[in-house]
């Protein structure tokens, strides 16, 4: 699988600077002795458990101590690195009775959780990089929900990204009168939840009625900012009756029509649970080739608009192999040989692990797409290889 072949490349770096020792002084080693004062520290706990005979732990060991030392060099000292080893310390890792760890039991490695006072532990779940790590935990330093009094406070969350650099996150920002305590409640968990991924504020009383008219809505309402779309077209969305059911919609709804997959964003995509219609292109070497690309891409966007409801169970998407190529081998491994560019592919279906591919040299074009699709659906179609094993010719 894809997000396989990343492992892959994470345990090969583990093996390119297996000369190098790790210096620990930029973060606190956690033993079972000094877990509870240590983190009562801090406002902010962040803790890696890893083993040091997995590879995949010790080359994520390195990035978490780069993104440490990072911290410690910007002075953000409101948050405490800290390493457990699950090897030595297990009943800790284990979360046995009598250590009343705020935490249930780790048994996935490398694992990152984020700990606060008198608060769940919230678990990290994006990619194991440090630049990933680095952005969640500096958005995770901000309030789930902010609360935002003035005109002013409200421009600056929706056009302001403190600390993160060029990175533009999602934003979400619920409006609420005072009598809508039970709805506020739901939207103040899901925004809990969101904390580390989506900055999420909100408004009360007086501004809700300004926001609530300039966007037409009738409060309580939650209005989405994606990062990819316009600061005055966001999405709005009406108060479910659950904060899971609100997280499901916020989630559907900042998702990008058709995405362009990356190292980064991978996780999130696969844990929606729908098959990938995955688009690979090549790298441009001209403006040509750039607006070729941009009409494949287009092409996908309408097969999401023309296929209507069926097209709900997939995910239209795409991967720039100049931009991730990681993606390269994918394709290899997907098909066995690599195929001329673009190349488009059917994969992480929910009843196998089929890879299905649309016919070389065919022009892709939404009305052919969606007949293809078809007869993948209709059983007429054969595999052209599996997620985890080559191809059979």
């Amino acid at each position: 699988s894809y997000s396989g072949e990343l492992d892959d490349e994470v345990a090969a770096e583990v093996y390119r600077n297996r000369g190098h020792f790790l210096d620990l002084d930029s973060v606190t080693q956690l033993t079972s002795d000094n877990f509870h004062s240590e983190v009562a520290q801090s406002s902010l706990t962040v803790v890696l458990f890893y083993l040091r005979w997995d590879a995949v732990s010790m080359a994520f060991l390195g990035s978490f101590i780069e993104v440490a030392e990072k911290l410690e060099d910007s002075r953000v000292d409101v948050i405490q690195m800290c390493v457990v080893d699950c090897g030595e310390w297990t009943d800790l890792c284990a979360a046995q009775p009598g250590t009343a760890v705020p935490f249930q039991p780790i048994t996935e490695f490398p694992s990152v959780l984020l700990i606060q006072p008198q608060q769940a532990a919230q678990r990290y779940t994006g990619v194991l990089t440090g630049e990933a790590l680095h952005r969640f935990i500096m958005m995770s330093r901000m309030p789930s929900p902010l609360l935002l009094s003035t005109n002013e406070e409200v421009t600056s969350f929706l056009q302001e990204v403190p600390d993160l650099a060029s990175f533009r996150p999602h934003k979400v920002l619920g409006l609420f009168r005072t009598e809508s305590q039970t709805d506020l409640s739901v939207f103040t968990e899901a925004a809990k939840l969101l904390s580390g991924e989506v900055l999420t504020g909100l408004l009360r009383d007086g501004l809700v009625e300004k926001w609530a008219v300039e966007h037409d809505v009738d409060p309580p309402a939650v209005l989405l900012f994606p990062s990819w779309g316009k600061l005055n077209r966001p999405s709005v969305l009406p108060v479910t009756s659950s904060s899971k059911d609100l997280l499901t919609h916020i989630h559907t709804t900042l998702l990008q029509p058709v995405p362009e997959l990356t190292v980064e964003n991978l996780p999130s995509f696969l844990s929606l649970g729908k098959a990938l219609l995955l688009l690979f292109v090549g790298e441009e070497e001209d403006e040509i080739g750039q607006r070729q690309n941009q009409a494949l891409v287009d092409h996908m966007r309408g097969v999401s608009e023309q296929g209507g409801a069926r097209m709900e169970r997939y995910l239209p998407c795409w991967i720039h192999l100049g931009h991730t190529p990681a993606g390269l081998s994918v394709l290899g491994s997907y098909l066995g040989s690599l195929p001329p560019l673009p190349a488009l592919v059917l994969t992480h279906l929910p009843s196998g692990d089929e890879v299905y591919q649309y016919p070389p040299n065919t022009p892709i074009l939404a009305g052919s797409v969606l007949l293809w699709l078809r007869s993948v659906e209709d059983g007429t179609e054969s595999p052209a290889g599996t997620e985890r094993t080559e191809v059979n010719n």
